[in-house]
């Protein structure tokens, strides 16, 4: 995180903990919160000769949390099936995050 031009988080929370975690970024950038924190307008985009997305031809939901209780990520994986078979064809739900350190 050390090299981003800039850092944006979706909650003062996050931005706590991002200044305690990583205090010598806290000073030297400035941390935005950016809400909503997603753009969902669909994009189209054309690639550049020689880099091919791994999902490219796939729909994506990315889900991007810490993995405890509160953050209900099974919601995640109960919406993805509620699509139904053929809505969820071609379609990936991905899963990310990590547990708080102990």
């Amino acid at each position: 995180m050390g090299f981003a031009d800039s850092v944006a988080v979706n909650s003062g929370f996050t931005k706590s903990v991002v200044r305690r975690v990583w205090p010598e970024l806290g000073r030297s950038k400035d941390l935005q919160i950016v809400y909503p924190c997603v753009d969902v307008r669909e994009k189209t985009f054309e690639e550049e000769e020689g880099i091919v997305s791994a999902w490219h031809d796939k729909g994506i939901l990315l889900s991007i949390n810490r993995f405890e209780r509160k953050k209900d990520i099974g919601l995640a994986i109960k919406a993805y099936a509620g699509l139904g078979e053929h809505g969820r064809k071609g379609v990936r739900l991905v899963l990310a995050g990590s547990s708080l350190p102990s």
